[in-house]
């Protein structure tokens, strides 16, 4: 495992003299190799007398160890997630908005407001709750069921690639978060977690998934096509996986990692 972020970036301050005590915490990775994505809260804004941490968002190519700044607005960006060139992210600004950075261009749009779940980005395809769109055109070319029909915020957390599409479905009965699995060839879905704990933010790469437990701080990873748990990695949260690693939010240092599973061939 290896920490791919420095401790602090400089301090960003708007409205008066940075505080003392300011400190930087790093967040919400997401990984497409060899670029990683997260929120930085060195970035303050003074509002009502109140200093408020605003979440940047940064990239870090883990190849050549450069690191730039996405996107910084005067509002929370949350929840960055990337795909090739594109790179969406939440945020809200007296409505939700999902905002899209192409960086080849280096174009910025507000892509779509009013729906109150975060992005998730698989090539030119955009996920947004239950709604699936073409980038490039912006037209929604699928929806996906619910599973149950329970909660519409179910789909928060879903992940989308290829022929599959991962999420969370809270169960109101046993107060309890599960990970399911959605096959769009089969149109079927199927749990993957174990059906006891709060299980959330699951992400999706080729044959694997990986999710968290905010009851033991502990990131899973999941091989589809065995059905199974093949490793787990402590003091772990918020993880996403790509190709062969995971990126992920140590709770207990406040920095990102990476991690190299094992060989599970």
């Amino acid at each position: 495992t290896t920490q791919i972020t420095v401790p602090a970036l400089p301090k960003v301050c708007e409205g008066g003299t940075c505080p003392n005590n300011l400190y930087s915490k790093q967040i919400n990775p997401d990984l497409d190799e060899p670029n990683v994505v997260y929120g930085d809260s060195s970035h303050i804004i003074l509002i009502g007398g109140l200093w408020n941490s605003l979440d940047d968002i940064y990239l870090k190519n883990v190849l050549t160890g450069s690191e730039t700044l996405v996107s910084r607005h005067s509002t929370l960006q949350q929840f960055p997630v990337i795909s090739g060139n594109y790179v969406a992210w939440y945020e809200y600004n007296n409505e939700p908005q999902i905002w899209i950075k192409n960086l080849a261009t280096g174009t910025e749009q507000l892509f779509v407001t009013g729906i109150a779940h975060y992005p998730h980005i698989s090539g030119n395809r955009l996920q947004v709750g239950n709604k699936i769109y073409d980038i490039p055109s912006g037209n929604v070319v699928a929806q996906i069921p619910l599973y149950g029909g329970i909660f519409d915020n179910d789909l928060t957390n879903a992940r989308i690639e290829g022929d599959y599409v991962v999420y969370t479905n809270t169960q109101p009965n046993v107060l309890t978060q599960q990970i399911m699995l959605f096959d769009i060839r089969t149109n079927t879905t199927r749990m993957i977690s174990d059906g006891q704990r709060r299980y959330v933010r699951p992400s999706l790469s080729g044959d694997f998934i990986s999710y968290s437990s905010y009851d033991l701080n502990k990131q899973y990873l999941y091989r589809i096509s065995t059905e199974t748990v093949v490793d787990t990695i402590d003091n772990a949260l918020w993880g996403y996986v790509g190709g062969s690693r995971l990126a992920y939010h140590d709770p207990n240092t406040m920095a990102v990692y990476l991690y190299s599973f094992p060989d599970i061939s």
